[in-house]
């Protein structure tokens, strides 16, 4: 509604300005203005209101929904003047400052524990809108890595990505330390900024090394693809009120070295409504395994992407006979969430730095099933996994973070309470 009212101002100050009654009411020219680092086709190929024809507030709304989705401006604004008889369409956006991150700073993982990690990120790299990864991590979890992101690389609209990153770590759950080889490209196409077609390619080498005599070394050698099929009408990406998101992955890989494959297929509906300033989401989401299965590779509930307020599950949750229903490769998901903006995402300018403020909170309800076999994922007495709590966001680099604060409950029964620190939102 706010987005609304901004419109109606502009309406009437057209009208104020005789613009609306003026024979010459066509989009003479337009301009963009603000950016300093970023090229300025960047911006242009986002801009879908044409000269010589009406201003169109609905396609001027969605052409600053798109850039600000860049991820790289803290405000988009737009305003509209006559010069000499000629009207004029100015877009101005408000560039992040923080363009070259160097840091060092400890970082937790809820199934690694705390390591310490040193890294430089290049956002709005050649103001291309490209970003450039490259760092360490020591701890609990030992990674060198380096990434590159191009989401619009070539052409209409083409993508282009790559990551090489080698880490180990101790397994969640069990007696292994795992070792981890990655090299991976993808590509991707957007048609009509709605449907998007991305191929990710990769080759992985993963080794399970153990001083526990019960459990011996093995390892395997991996060539991944993973096509993902989306369709998106969100308004706009890290925080959307309106609209919806589908998306479908195959995540196939080939164990060479033991002949043999895994199939993840996942599907997800994610959808959202806006009323009288709340947001209200709702998400549905699937997940199978089809092909080799192993104990070193199942999937558990706990932790922030599946159920919250369940706390990722121990070695001793492994063991336990009770604690099965946690486990398995075959899970169903429902999650709903009220959002609410406490503080108006907006630019924030501290000594000629513009950085980005904003507050939401949340809370949520997750309820999903989890089984080790597909054929019994909603059978009478497989009973459903419950969390609910509630989360703030603040905006970062172009996505938000915060705290997710959840219980958990099974069984009609209280598990656990725990707290998940996330980039971005659950869906």
């Amino acid at each position: 509604m706010k987005l609304n009212f901004k419109y109606f101002i502009i309406f009437i100050n057209l009208l104020l300005n005789g613009f609306l009654f003026s024979q010459n009411n066509l989009i003479d020219e337009i301009q963009i203005s603000g950016n300093k680092n970023t090229k300025d086709k960047i911006i242009l190929r986002e801009i879908y209101q044409e000269k010589n024809s009406f201003l169109d507030s609905s396609v001027v709304k969605s052409d600053i929904q798109r850039l600000l989705n860049l991820g790289i401006f803290t405000d988009v604004r737009f305003e509209v003047k006559t010069i000499q008889d000629r009207l004029i369409l100015n877009y101005h956006v408000i560039e992040h400052s923080l363009k070259i991150i160097p840091g060092f700073t400890p970082i937790y993982s809820e199934e690694k524990g705390w390591s310490y990690a040193f890294f430089a990120e290049i956002m709005n790299f050649r103001g291309l809108n490209q970003s450039l990864d490259a760092g360490m991590i020591i701890g609990e979890m030992n990674t060198i890595g380096i990434s590159f992101k191009d989401p619009w690389i070539i052409g209409n609209h083409i993508s282009f990505a790559f990551d090489i990153m080698l880490d180990e770590w101790n397994h969640t759950f069990l007696p292994y330390y795992l070792y981890r080889d990655y090299y991976g490209i993808s590509f991707g196409k957007w048609w009509d900024y709605k449907l998007k077609l991305s191929l990710d390619l990769a080759f992985r080498k993963e080794k399970f090394s153990s001083k526990d005599l019960n459990f011996s070394t093995d390892e395997f050698k991996i060539f991944n693809i993973k096509p993902t099929f989306s369709y998106d009408k969100r308004d706009v990406y890290r925080n959307p009120t309106t609209g919806f998101l589908i998306f479908s992955i195959f995540d196939y890989n080939h164990i060479y070295n033991k002949d043999t494959y895994r199939l993840i297929v996942t599907n997800s509906f994610s959808k959202y409504f806006n009323f009288k300033n709340f947001t209200f989401g709702f998400n549905t989401s699937f997940s199978t395994l089809f092909g080799y299965d192993d104990q070193k590779m199942i999937k558990y509930f706990g932790g922030l992407n599946s159920i919250r307020g369940w706390k990722v599950p121990s070695s001793m949750n492994f063991k336990d006979s009770n604690d099965q229903y946690r486990f398995g490769n075959h899970n169903l998901i429902f999650s709903s969430e009220i959002r609410k903006d406490l503080i108006k995402y907006s630019s924030l300018n501290i000594m000629d730095l513009n950085f980005e403020k904003g507050l939401t909170s949340l809370i949520f309800y997750d309820i999903g099933f989890n089984s080790q076999e597909l054929e019994s994922l909603l059978i009478s007495n497989n009973l459903p996994l419950i969390g609910f709590g509630f989360g703030l966001r603040v905006p970062f680099l172009g996505n938000v973070i915060g705290p997710d604060f959840g219980w958990s409950y099974y069984n009609k029964n209280f598990i656990s309470s725990a707290i998940h620190i996330r980039v971005g939102h659950k869906f």
